[in-house]
């Protein structure tokens, strides 16, 4: 692959980088986050994203985003009108399923953007991509 890595170690770096990024979303969203928490995953995976192949990089991206934003479904239940006969167990409705899946899907394009840049050598491109993505 590239850079040189074996496919070994870039397989730990994206699972390091998932569960460490999701950890940080876990901590840096909900109703009392923690302030550097957020920045700190998204750091790690920019740091990550070059190394990774574009797919890898994306589902990294939004599955950690995705995982660290369960903290909020509480929240989203409640806040969001429901219909008459859901209960706090049943299957999560496809609103709520909607609200946390689409921010996810946004973050991991902004990564893959971030890489297709950073890959080609254009760094300021890639970091005002991401700040615009």
């Amino acid at each position: 692959m590239d850079y040189g890595i074996s496919r070994l170690r870039i397989a730990a770096l994206a699972v390091g980088a998932f569960a460490s990024a999701a950890v940080l979303f876990y901590y840096g969203t909900g109703e009392y986050p923690l302030w550097w928490a957020a920045p700190c995953a998204i750091l790690i995976l920019l740091l990550v994203a070059p190394r990774l192949p574009g797919l890898i990089a994306f589902a990294i991206g939004a599955t950690a985003y995705f995982l660290g934003s369960l903290n909020m479904l509480r929240y989203t239940r409640n806040i969001l009108a429901l219909p008459a006969g859901t209960s706090a167990i049943g299957p999560v409705p496809f609103a709520i399923l909607a609200f946390m899946v689409v921010p996810a899907c946004a973050l991991g394009f902004a990564v893959v953007l971030f890489r297709f840049f950073v890959r080609r050598g254009q760094l300021w491109q890639g970091a005002l991509a991401f700040a615009f993505a």
